[in-house]
């Protein structure tokens, strides 16, 4: 056997090494990062647990639709009208 042969075998041998420690080194980090996912996730569930509500339907602030325009709308029927108000426009413009 040759020192040419010997110096194939040896990276050969080095390069399996390599290709297992790799494989290693991703499990860990993917290991590592579904933990680290996990502890923030439970963190927050903890946090969202224990923190107050800053509104609730029962004070009125669920149910109120806000559009640009300044009007407030309950019902989806001002909606359409303004939908409506908003083609004349538009039409007028044309």
């Amino acid at each position: 056997m040759g020192v040419c042969d010997q110096l194939e075998q040896e990276l050969v041998g080095a390069q399996a090494v390599n290709k297992a420690y790799k494989k290693h080194l991703e499990q860990v980090i993917e290991y590592h990062s579904v933990e680290k996912y996990r502890s923030i996730v439970q963190e927050n569930r903890e946090a969202a647990a224990t923190a107050p509500l800053k509104f609730s339907i029962e004070e009125g602030y669920g149910d109120k639709i806000e559009n640009p325009y300044g009007m407030h709308s309950n019902s989806s029927s001002s909606n359409l009208s303004l939908s409506s108000k908003k083609r004349g426009i538009l039409d007028e413009k044309n």
